[in-house]
């Protein structure tokens, strides 16, 4: 998906580039390239955690690209507003907090094509329309499920600075998980680089008419309309900036070849035009340096030869004492189902993600499978194990007294099996 990704989006600005020197086509490499190689938290969560992000981040590149051509047009080609309708329409439906990548695109062209209703208007609205009939049919038949939210635990005002204090610097491998900065006052600075390029890139392209603003236009909303969703008040392992990532490198490129053409009108020299033309690839590699390699080595974590091994002894657990049903934690619960070939059956008890929502029957967040709940609801107290994280031990979902029970610990998982 990432290698797909980065070809899109360098598609993306080379159709965007105005100028044909060989310093300005050579832009599309660095960018296709940085987006590829993916910095940061990001290759982590699209590796180990979130392997379906990297499908979500394609569908935003596909868009872009589509995007860009609809500019061409200026929506007056049916083929491509089709396509954008159902680009757009696709990757809504694989996560729904891409709206805040592809709806500024979709600013962008509708505004260029505002008058084109048999061109561009219906072509999208139909495209769309296709890509989400599963989707709609779905929450229709459920009383519109999916538009279901969370509740916030804080404030827009409180989420939007996180975004660009904590979210953006894991992302692009600046800062470590725990907060800290990956390599000391070194990515303090590239980091503001980084925020100071993208700026001027920003601004560069919105000179460029329609073609820069459908890059620039992005870049510049996809950040606080982000922050307008309740889930992004957790940014310790940056995922959430993936949707945001390429429009990020896209201007940060753009910013730094405007930088490196400032330099060389400025200053006459043979060894100044020749830093200047090699500033954005010079910039790209110290990048991924930083951002890359350090930073995988202080976060990334040793390698295991079965990731899944805890999960693994818990089940075996549970089978060695004749348990068949089990609740807890979502994420310590959800795997032992699987891993018994569905022998196992369980729920989710206390909080769903273990500790930040509240139960609500009518929102069943975090539960795989929501019949399972009155299932194990209705089985007798001696007959259910409890598994919760072991920091966070929720001794008021037991339904008996805990020495009620056998504690047993494996790894980060806290195992009670009822004593019968």
């Amino acid at each position: 998906w990432w290698a797909l990704t980065a070809i899109f989006s360098a598609l993306t600005v080379r159709r965007s580039i105005s100028n044909t020197d060989a310093e300005s086509i050579r832009l599309h490499m660095v960018v296709g390239s940085l987006i590829w190689l993916t910095p940061g938290a990001l290759l982590i969560v699209s590796t180990r955690s979130y392997e379906a992000y990297g499908l979500l981040l394609l569908g935003i590149a596909v868009t872009h690209y589509i995007a860009v051509r609809s500019i061409e047009t200026a929506g007056t080609d049916r083929r491509w507003s089709y396509a954008l309708g159902f680009a757009a329409g696709f990757t809504f439906f694989l996560h729904p907090m891409t709206l805040t990548a592809f709806v500024p695109m979709l600013i962008v062209t509708t505004l260029r094509a505002r008058r084109e209703i048999r061109t561009y208007w219906i072509p999208v609205t139909i495209g769309a329309f296709v890509a989400n009939l599963g989707f709609l049919a779905w929450n229709v038949k459920n009383n519109w499920l999916s538009l279901a939210v969370p509740p916030a635990s804080d404030t827009y005002t409180e989420r939007l600075p996180r975004i660009f204090s904590g979210l953006i610097p894991r992302a692009v491998g600046l800062m470590n998980t725990n907060g800290t900065w990956t390599l000391g006052a070194f990515s303090v600075v590239l980091y503001i680089i980084v925020l100071a390029c993208s700026a001027v890139g920003v601004i560069t392209l919105l000179r460029r008419s329609w073609h820069g603003a459908v890059i620039a236009i992005p870049a510049l909303l996809v950040w606080p309309m982000l922050a307008g969703l309740s889930s992004t008040w957790f940014v310790a392992d940056g995922r959430y900036a993936i949707v945001g990532f390429p429009q990020l490198v896209m201007v940060t490129v753009f910013g730094l070849h405007t930088i490196a053409r400032q330099l060389q009108s400025m200053i006459n020299g043979k060894t100044v035009r020749h830093i200047g033309a090699a500033l954005p690839a010079s910039f790209a590699v110290i990048w991924i340096v930083a951002g890359g390699i350090f930073w995988l080595r202080a976060n990334a974590g040793p390698a295991v030869d079965d990731p899944n091994a805890r999960m693994r002894a818990v089940t075996e657990l549970l089978e060695s004492e004749s348990i068949n049903y089990a609740a807890g934690n979502y994420w310590h619960v959800q795997p032992v189902e699987y891993l018994s070939a569905g022998d196992i059956h369980v729920a989710v008890a206390g909080h769903p993600w273990g500790a930040y929502l509240e139960w609500r029957p009518e929102l069943p967040w975090a539960v795989l499978f929501p019949a399972r709940q009155p299932e194990i609801a209705a089985q007798p107290d001696t007959e259910v194990a409890y598994i919760f994280d072991a920091s966070d031990e929720q001794i008021g979902a037991l339904r008996m007294a805990p020495e009620s029970y056998t504690r047993h610990q494996i790894g980060s998982s806290v195992v009670y099996i009822p004593n019968r």
